[in-house]
């Protein structure tokens, strides 16, 4: 008693912890978290590029539901924010480990909204690290995913990421600026982002990009004409870190145009957005372009101590340690990639496999057990013809028994009655007790002969 008393309160612990557990993953799905991460997530994209502090709060929400719920597109959209601040601090290496998790989960959970941005952010991090070629295919794989979902924003900045890679190229490799064919993807894209006003924020890079491309064919007339549109359009949007870009542009050509002054108010602006907004690797390239420009104006204690700064951002970003680890990571991702593929392909086709084996052994079986069921009832059919021609023979030979005692009996039987009369009428001459045991006899003979006819009878209606 006790035994079973103890059974049914441990089932009832089990059945209990269980249905706690089914409760915690109905919650970690349930509207209202649905609800508090979608907010989360639109406020995070609404500062995404303006403000870093906000975007560091948003991302702590998100990675604090994460740790409770183990929510799929809060930790997707977590790792995209996580990956951008850590870009634009200058933590490349970070950053692309944050951005291959996102975008793995991304895909795991088909995710796919985001899914083209880490593409973008992945080739955006090879480019700052001047690998290229992984640039490339990141950006390509993007824009297909981008396509195939009909995610029109998504190919609208990365035909930008492509067209700036393209120009970034030809810098870094001195190619001839006649071989530069990203004006060309530039416009493209800059039409497909001016084709509805939805698309407004997304001209901005184009803007910029266009500037940057005059600026360094010498048409510094069209740089400040396109740098300037990014300008009204960056401010109005309020995009911060775009307006370095355009600000860096217009400093330049102005610079290159003679009006010096300008040139290093410009840059200076620049500087200062980037500071404000801590985005270290920003800062690192603007004191860069300071260091050139105050060399060639021969302010060298200016151009030495701007120069030191970058240096100073460099050596604490690692850049060079980050250019090298960033390549290895992104090979990583691809092989173990691909090494899934494989083992998905492999068990798939193992599972195949088993499969064809299992309906073979299967026909197998069915076509033994048909063999065995016909075999049974050929054999049950050969004896009901057996039993049924012995059966037959019985009947006749019972019929032809009947024939027998009605003709062949009944005659004789008949006789002996007749006789009996015959004594019995001769009087005192023939002994009595032989009348009596011959009449005996004869009404046993006739009680034998209705037994037999009673039996034939029985047989034929049972049959």
């Amino acid at each position: 008693m006790k035994i079973r008393l103890l059974a049914l309160i441990s089932f009832l612990l089990l059945l209990s912890a269980y249905s706690c557990r089914r409760e915690q993953q109905v919650d970690t799905k349930s509207p209202a978290l649905q609800s508090q991460v979608g907010t989360l997530v639109s406020k995070g994209i609404a500062v995404q590029t303006t403000n870093a502090d906000s975007l560091e709060i948003y991302t702590r929400q998100l990675e604090k539901i994460v740790r409770e719920t183990h929510n799929p597109t809060a930790f997707v959209y977590a790792s995209m924010f996580r990956a951008q601040n850590y870009w634009h601090a200058g933590n490349h290496k970070d950053a692309m480990i944050t951005a291959v998790r996102g975008l793995e989960e991304a895909e795991k959970n088909h995710i796919n909204k985001p899914i083209s941005g880490f593409y973008g952010m992945i080739a955006n991090l090879h480019k700052e690290n001047a690998n290229y070629k992984l640039a490339f295919d990141a950006q390509e794989k993007g824009y297909r995913f981008a396509k195939q979902y009909k995610d029109t924003a998504g190919m609208i900045r990365l035909i930008s990421n492509r067209a700036m890679f393209i120009h970034s190229a030809r810098l870094r490799y001195n190619t001839p600026p006649n071989q530069d064919s990203s004006i060309v993807v530039h416009l493209r894209g800059l039409k497909l982002a001016e084709s509805k006003a939805e698309f407004s924020l997304l001209r901005i890079p184009f803007y910029n990009n266009i500037a940057q491309y005059y600026k360094d064919l010498k048409d510094y007339k069209k740089a400040i004409e396109y740098a300037g549109k990014a300008v009204a359009l960056a401010t109005e949007k309020n995009q911060q870190r775009s307006l370095t870009y355009s600000y860096v542009w217009l400093g330049q050509s102005w610079y290159a145009l003679g009006d010096h002054a300008k040139g290093f108010n410009y840059l200076n602006q620049a500087l200062n957005i980037a500071k404000k907004l801590k985005h270290a690797y920003r800062e690192m390239e603007i004191c860069s372009d300071l260091y050139q420009m105050h060399y060639q104006s021969g302010n060298f204690k200016e151009a030495l101590d701007f120069n030191i700064r970058q240096v100073e951002i460099r050596d604490s970003l690692q850049v060079q340690l980050n250019e090298k680890q960033i390549s290895e990571l992104q090979i990583k991702y691809e092989t173990a990639r691909k090494d899934k593929q494989l083992l998905i392909s492999d068990s798939e086709r193992k599972r195949q496999n088993e499969i064809l084996l299992s309906v073979f052994a299967g026909a197998i079986i069915l076509l033994l057990l048909l063999v065995l069921l016909t075999y049974r009832y050929r054999l049950i059919r050969n004896n009901n013809r057996v039993i049924n021609k012995s059966n037959a023979d019985k009947t006749t030979a019972l019929e032809h028994i009947a024939v027998i005692q009605a003709h062949d009996l009944r005659k004789p039987l008949a006789s002996i009655l007749g006789l009996i009369h015959v004594i019995k009428a001769m009087g005192e001459e023939v002994d009595p007790e032989c009348i009596n045991n011959l009449e005996t006899a004869a009404h046993e003979l006739d009680a034998a002969v209705h037994t037999v006819i009673s039996t034939v009878e029985k047989a034929e209606t049972h049959s």
